[in-house]
């Protein structure tokens, strides 16, 4: 698999876990109690996190492979 599939693919699993996510949270929102509310925000706080880092870790590598060009 070349590089560029490499970060495709990355980017791919980072754009279908935010659907995901926004998906269960319109879920809960619409069905959820108070503390169920509290929790929700916790995951999507927690995956908001892993998701920066998926998109820092995608520009840090675009940046290392624009520099070896």
């Amino acid at each position: 698999m070349s590089d560029i599939e490499d970060i495709d693919q990355l980017q791919w699993k980072v754009k279908h876990r935010a659907h995901r996510i926004i998906k269960e949270m319109e879920d809960v929102i619409f069905h959820a109690g108070r503390g169920e509310l509290d929790l929700a925000l916790q995951e999507f706080n927690d995956a908001r996190i892993e998701l920066d880092h998926a998109q820092d870790t995608i520009g840090t590598e675009l940046r290392r492979r624009e520099d070896r060009t």
